[in-house]
């Protein structure tokens, strides 16, 4: 009995597939589910949510976070208090180890008509924004996979009913 090529693949898709069937009926549906659930809601809703999330937290913490960060800025350096121009800004992040792509984001972010502002202060903004979306990407991404381990909790208990769990076993 010749397989050849496609035999031999045809033979490893299907014992993938009663791999994956034996997987389900130990595992269950509803567990699988809650456990695949759990990433890709949490991913996709904490980018979808993370946006007006970090609003929110810019009501409770932006003012002590924009503080920080000006009083971060100006001990690294004494050229942040310097005026807006794009030499001044290019010169004072040069000491700060930022790959140049990062340091090119920041200079396309800034408006260089504003007179009379130092580095600091027209930068500011950009960063407190920049921090305030990834601490509410990183805290809903967190709080969604708690939620979803207090579920996969529950689903337990619900597929230990005798009826249910057979249900499972065979939907898995």
């Amino acid at each position: 009995m010749n397989l050849g090529f496609f035999g031999v693949i045809d033979v490893a898709i299907v014992v993938v597939v009663i791999g994956f069937a034996v997987l389900g009926w130990k595992k269950g549906f509803l567990l699988k589910i809650v456990k695949m659930a759990s990433g890709v809601f949490g991913l996709i809703g904490s980018l979808i949510l993370a946006r007006p999330f970090s609003g929110l937290l810019d009501k409770w913490f932006g003012e002590a976070i924009n503080t920080r960060i000006g009083e971060y800025l100006l001990s690294r350096s004494d050229q942040f208090a310097l005026g807006l121009t794009e030499a001044n800004v290019r010169q004072a992040f040069e000491g700060m180890s930022l790959p140049q792509f990062i340091v090119d984001w920041i200079v396309g972010g800034i408006d260089f008509d504003q007179i009379g502002m130092s580095i600091v202060e027209a930068i500011q903004p950009g960063i407190k924004g920049l921090v305030l979306l990834v601490l509410a990407f990183i805290i809903l991404f967190f709080g969604s996979m708690i939620v979803f381990f207090f579920l996969k909790i529950l689903a337990k208990m619900v597929t230990s009913i005798p009826v249910i769990k057979q249900i499972d076993k065979v939907l898995g």
